[in-house]
């Protein structure tokens, strides 16, 4: 059997190769950051640091009674749509190239996300991946009234999606960039 020094000797050893590897391969520049870039470890890091992130700091709040989601949609037109787009309405052709992708925010994934994990998102924003936080510059309650648009994204009436998709025409080009993308 091992004594206690070979095995503190071995785990300092191994924690001394990881906390080089996290110092000296971004010295490098090893790993591709570029939005054009194939996917890669980083991208699965990120993902996976931002969903315990978001479990651990997000309060865990539901939607308040007196939201209006009209005033979110409001909202999602102005700031939302260029790069997350609707239901049947494409986000600006730029966005496309964005990585990680903005992701789709009627999709399941999101669905799935708490309230207070969508607040915290819109509030503080995401770093690295373009979503900015609107939390310095918009009230909670305008930050709930999005948060209450974006639960009913998967809801839209003939209208509201009409609307979104007269405001992504207007970006200039049509839902063909998304589909040639994969977006």
């Amino acid at each position: 059997m091992k004594s206690a020094p070979f095995w503190t000797g071995t785990a300092g050893g191994v924690i001394l190769a990881a906390l080089t590897g996290f110092v000296i391969l971004p010295l490098l520049g090893v790993f591709d950051t570029t939005a054009t870039g194939k996917p890669n470890i980083l991208d699965w890091w990120g993902h996976v640091n931002l969903e315990n992130s978001l479990r651990w700091r997000a309060q865990d709040r539901n939607i308040p009674a007196a939201v209006d989601p009209d005033q979110g949609f409001e909202h999602y037109l102005s700031m939302c749509l260029h790069c997350h787009g609707g239901p049947e309405a494409s986000r600006q052709e730029w966005a496309n190239y964005m990585l990680p992708s903005p992701p789709k925010l009627w999709n399941e994934e999101i669905l799935h996300m708490s309230d207070g994990e969508l607040f915290s998102i819109i509030s503080q924003g995401i770093r690295m991946t373009g979503m900015p936080a609107f939390g310095p510059t918009h009230t909670d309650e305008d930050i709930w009234n999005m948060v209450a648009f974006v639960r009913r994204l998967d809801q839209l009436t003939d209208q509201q999606k009409e609307q979104l998709h007269e405001a992504s025409s207007r970006f200039g080009h049509g839902e063909k960039e998304d589909r040639e993308h994969g977006h």
